[in-house]
């Protein structure tokens, strides 16, 4: 029987069960994995109301607690999340499909590497979502096309955000000059994944200003891929900010009757200049006097690295297992502190420098079904290509996250 896209998409059915999904997408991605999932986010929309303020009308007077009873009641605000979306598209050659013809597993075995890859891409594009600001920035430009850098190239200003970027992948800058992102994108045709370089696409550097870019970027200057500005899912720097959040609404809500309460308590170990577990403890002291009881802390590798060597040996070790899947786990160490023991897990998709130390019971990923998943609306797995010769496999998500009590959670920066 000839292989085609209904014969395919029986073999896909059994081939790509969910939890065969799931290991894809927990695998190597701690925060994902571990966050806890509520996968029937219908509707329009989603509110969680927060109570950041407790009745006042309180006295050892009775007359003045009677009085105030009607002006100093509980306080309340709700934040409404809404969806966002995020696609990666493999396509199949019809080629192959026909040359596999009479032995369908091999050609599972080549079609499973691009949908596998597919699925990859999606992952660490919700991932690494998951720590940022919604904005979709991956990284911060350094140098532009000066010194040893070629003319198509330029540096990151933190080289561990190269994590972030792929070959092939369509970026585009957010200016510091204004907000908008400029609006020429251009492809990485090379990564030096030590030292943080990107090449672009051959002929599209030169001077910089001539690249579409308006006038020559800076160091400040932001990479976004394609597509992706202020689009993506609110991670936990949005939720609690490396900085107390101003007046601009966050789903709706005015966060600065109460910046903790609302977004987050705040240390910046910058400024107090500590040492790494002196910093987590002081960190985590200053999150008890809020009622927190934080019971996950995740940070970069080097971050986690340098933590280690700072505790020499004294360094209980911890396997943390993903929500509702003992199967999989992390290795960590557990901290000791004010609050009690947490667990400390490095995870590749958090920025460095940056610390979260997170009570998991108030965050949730909201998502309509999986995230990622096989996307499959009108019931195909598979579809036919109307402008190439071959068939494609759709993976996405649709999903926000949200927290109850952001209070309740911490951001170290200066790590």
């Amino acid at each position: 029987m000839t292989l085609n896209t209904t014969t395919f998409e029986a073999a896909l059915k059994v081939h790509y069960t969910d939890d065969r999904i799931k290991n894809l997408v927990y695998k190597n991605n701690p925060f994902l994995a571990i966050v806890p999932k509520m996968e029937a986010f219908g509707g329009r929309n989603l509110p969680i109301p927060i109570q950041y303020g407790v009745p006042q009308s309180r006295s050892a007077d009775f007359v003045t607690a009677r009085l105030a009873r009607t002006t100093n009641s509980s306080q309340f605000k709700e934040f409404v999340l809404t969806r966002v979306k995020d696609y990666c598209i493999a396509t199949i050659d019809a080629e192959t499909m026909e040359a596999s013809i009479g032995n369908p597993n091999a050609f599972m075995e080549a079609a499973a590497s691009e949908i596998d890859a597919a699925i990859h891409s999606c992952t660490r594009s919700l991932a690494t979502a998951l720590y940022r600001d919604g904005s979709g920035v991956l990284g911060t430009g350094g140098a532009f096309g000066a010194g040893a850098l070629g003319a198509d190239q330029f540096a990151l200003a933190t080289a561990d955000d190269v994590v972030n970027l792929e070959v092939g992948m369509t970026i585009d800058f957010v200016l510091v000059a204004g907000p908008a992102v400029a609006g020429a994108p251009r492809r990485i045709d090379g990564l030096d994944r030590d030292s943080g370089v990107v090449t672009m696409a051959a002929g599209t550097g030169g001077v910089w200003a001539g690249l579409g870019w308006g006038n020559a970027l800076v160091s400040t200057d932001q990479i976004v891929c394609e597509g992706d500005f202020n689009l993506k899912v609110s991670g936990l720097q949005a939720w609690v900010p490396d900085a107390a959040p101003g007046a601009a609404a966050f789903f709706g809500v005015d966060r600065t009757a109460d910046t903790t309460r609302l977004g987050g308590v705040r240390f910046d170990n910058a400024a107090a200049a500590l040492g790494k577990r002196a910093a987590l403890i002081r960190a985590t002291a200053r999150l008890a006097r809020e009622g927190g009881m934080p019971t996950h802390c995740f940070m970069n590798h080097g971050d986690y690295a340098a933590l280690l060597e700072e505790m020499n040996d004294k360094v209980d070790y911890a396997e943390v297992a993903a929500y509702e899947r003992g199967d999989i786990s992390f290795a960590g160490c557990l901290l000791h502190t004010p609050t009690g023991s947490i667990r400390v897990i490095p995870d590749h998709n958090c920025p460095m420098g940056n610390v979260y130390v997170l009570q998991m019971d108030t965050w949730k990923l909201y998502s309509l079904g999986g995230a990622p998943k096989i996307l499959q609306a009108d019931g195909m797995r598979v579809l036919r290509e109307t402008d190439s010769d071959g068939i494609q496999v759709r993976v996405g998500y649709y999903a926000q996250m949200g927290c109850r009590a952001p209070g309740y959670n911490l951001v170290i920066t200066g790590f």
